[in-house]
Parts: structure tokens; C-alpha cells; sequence
């Protein structure tokens, strides 16, 4: 399996390398959403977690793209959010058709 993570943060690769490595899953981390969209057919992942609290404009475009392409069964897309991620963004969200909206503390 092949996660796709976009993050600026360190901390949270290491999280998350430290949570997905006993089941064996393939992380590839992009410090860009941009460079991330252009590679998105190399990397064939099967799951997106993209932080919206690094980029909090860029979220919606990436998921954009990435649903004009792959169906919601296809590529899992979970966006990690911040406590400022407000009602209005989590309607975004869904209509959006991400698959889920989680603490970026992965708490």
C-alpha cells in the first residue's frame, strides 16, 4: 500500500512513519500540493493525507484534481485539520467528497 502525505512538518512524517511502518505501507512525502498533483500518477497511492493545516488554500484544489481523476473508492483522501477548521470548511469537505477529516495530531 502507498500513502501519499503532504506536509511541511517533520513531526508529522515521523508520526506517521511510526504508526504505518508495522503494516508495511510505503510513504511518500511531498513538501509541495503542487508537486504532489503532477506526480499523483507515478505515485499511484492509495491513500492521500494531505495537512490543511500547512496548506490551508491549497486542500481543496489537490482534492479537485485528484477526484476529476480517481473516484472517492479509489484513492482515500483524509485531510488533517487544525481546530480553526470551522463548519463551513468541513461542508467543503464533503461536497468535495473527501473521505475523512481528522486531527492533524492523529490524536
Amino acid at each position: 500500500m502507498k500513502l501519499l502525505l503532504i506536509t511541511e512538518s517533520d513531526q508529522l512524517k515521523d508520526q506517521v512513519t511510526q504508526e504505518f511502518r508495522p503494516h508495511q505501507v510505503e510513504i511518500i512525502q511531498y513538501w509541495s500540493p503542487l508537486k504532489g498533483m503532477d506526480n499523483l500518477d507515478e505515485v499511484a497511492p492509495d491513500v492521500v493525507l494531505f495537512s490543511a493545516v500547512d496548506f490551508p488554500r491549497h486542500w481543496k484544489t489537490f482534492l479537485t484534481f485528484l477526484r476529476s481523476t480517481y473516484p472517492r473508492d479509489r484513492i482515500v483522501f483524509v485531510l488533517l485539520v487544525s481546530d480553526e477548521f470551522d463548519d463551513d470548511e468541513a461542508d467543503k469537505a464533503q461536497h468535495l467528497e473527501v473521505n475523512a477529516v481528522i486531527d492533524a495530531s492523529l490524536q
